[in-house]
């Protein structure tokens, strides 16, 4: 192969301002596209930074109302706790007052029961009034039925002497009946 020659082009200095004359834009090109440019990003950051401020209102306005109803459902649980507890303080007031009932009840009770141990008292000391009585009457019966005893074993000793004697003679006058003695 034969050695090719490279033709090259060969720029001169007039070629040269022509090419960046035409083909370079100039700086005033650039100007206006920067401001364009600078333009389109302020508008499309002023843009932004308005949606966000409506994001942060409504999101601020939103979470007003919310707090609101919360604080409204805390003042209505405050007021159904405040009527709660005057329910119940109520409620121990009657307590209070059936404890005080029960307990005159029960001082009433206590001067019944003394009333009725002073009866019992009585009644205890009238018992042994009559146990001494009845002591005393059981030893003179007992007195007079040893005495009836006593009479009694010796009218049973006379009357069983009476029947001993009685069956003898019967006895003598079988046998004599029997051995044909009579």
């Amino acid at each position: 192969m034969a050695e090719e020659k490279e033709e090259g082009l060969t720029l001169d200095k007039k070629t040269m301002d022509v090419l960046i004359t035409n083909i370079i834009p100039t700086s005033k090109y650039f100007e206006l596209r920067f401001d364009y440019l600078q333009q389109r990003m302020d508008t499309k950051f002023d843009n932004m930074q308005q949606q966000t401020d409506a994001r942060f209102d409504h999101m601020q306005q939103q979470m007003d109302t919310k707090f609101d109803s919360v604080n409204a459902r805390f003042d209505h649980m405050q007021q159904q706790t405040d009527a709660r507890f005057d329910s119940v303080d109520a409620r121990f007031n009657s307590v209070d007052t059936k404890f005080d009932s029960v307990d005159a009840r029960f001082n009433s009770m206590d001067t019944k029961f003394d009333y009725l141990q002073q009866q019992v008292n009585d009644i205890k000391s009238g018992v042994k009034s009559l146990d001494v009585k009845l002591d005393k009457l059981i030893e003179r019966m007992d007195v007079k039925i040893d005495a009836g005893l006593r009479e009694n074993r010796a009218l049973t000793i006379r009357l069983f002497t009476f029947a001993l004697g009685f069956a003898a003679i019967s006895m003598v006058g079988l046998l004599g009946k029997m051995l044909q003695i009579f």
